[in-house]
């Protein structure tokens, strides 16, 4: 958001930024000075410059249109983060127990605490217990409360490259996502390429990418609803899961996250500015 904004990267429930960042509420004093001629500086640029931008998401570039330092410009392109197919690709899975991957993060933004209100529903749920494993990477904030509630974790800590990466995903079997304020996040494109059927709440790109066909999204009451999507996995045998994840390469939008098609798309742009 920042490009658009007198400052910020994610604006939360603010639309200052649709009138010139007037009576910014994340800042005080002087620094309401600052933040107008941060949008007089960009407005000034954007008018001057034939200046595109791409937006990684359609709701995305709606919300740019909004912005009092872009309306009235054409120049915009809705980019989705291309995934290299020749990394990130499926593979059958046929143990009896689901593998839920799980990105940890301290980021209040990122929802961990909602995801820990919602385990303890399941805390005394033996059938879910059994039957479900998640496998963490990214912090290490979620797993004393896993453990603490005698939950079955794997902690792989954070990858270090796009083949450590990868490898998480193909010993996973969904791929949950418990962000309240987020453009992507990146590993619903890369999940959906390795035909993860995807949780999550109403993120950008999860608004646009998640159908009933390739996961579950959470649009309201997160917890008591994500609480719900859980237990009814748990209650799936592997035929249905593993029918899932092939459902997911008759979904049109995994043609949209292929990076060479992107690449293509972006080219193009380049050409017409």
């Amino acid at each position: 958001m920042e490009p658009i904004t007198g400052g910020c990267h994610y604006f939360w429930e603010c639309k200052n930024f649709e009138k010139k960042c007037v009576k910014c509420p994340a800042v005080i004093g002087l620094l309401q000075n600052q933040v107008k001629k941060n949008m007089r500086i960009k407005a000034d640029f954007y008018k001057s410059s034939n200046l595109g931008l791409i937006s990684g998401t359609k709701t995305l570039s709606k919300i740019i249109k909004r912005s009092s330092i872009w309306q009235g410009k054409k120049n915009l392109l809705t980019l989705y983060s291309g995934v290299d197919k020749k990394k990130f690709y499926p593979r059958i899975i046929y143990d009896k127990k689901f593998n839920i991957l799980y990105r940890s993060s301290f980021n209040l933004r990122k929802g961990e605490n909602i995801l820990k209100k919602t385990l303890l529903k399941l805390s005394s749920d033996y059938q879910f217990k059994s039957k479900i494993n998640f496998v963490v990477i990214g912090s290490n904030s979620i797993n004393d409360f896993l453990q603490k509630n005698n939950f079955n974790y794997k902690y792989l800590g954070a990858p270090q490259n796009d083949k450590d990466l990868s490898n998480v995903y193909k010993q996973s079997d969904f791929f949950l996502n418990t962000s309240i304020q987020d453009g992507g996040p990146m590993m619903i494109n890369e999940a959906i390429m390795c035909n993860l059927p995807v949780i999550s709440f109403p993120t950008q790109l999860a608004t646009e990418a998640i159908n009933k066909s390739n996961g579950f999204l959470i649009k309201s009451n997160f917890s008591q609803n994500l609480s719900f999507v859980l237990k009814k996995i748990s209650k799936l045998n592997r035929y249905q899961v593993n029918q899932m994840k092939n459902n997911i390469n008759k979904n049109l939008f995994k043609k949209e996250l292929d990076r060479e098609y992107q690449f293509k798309k972006f080219f193009h742009f380049l050409k017409e500015l």
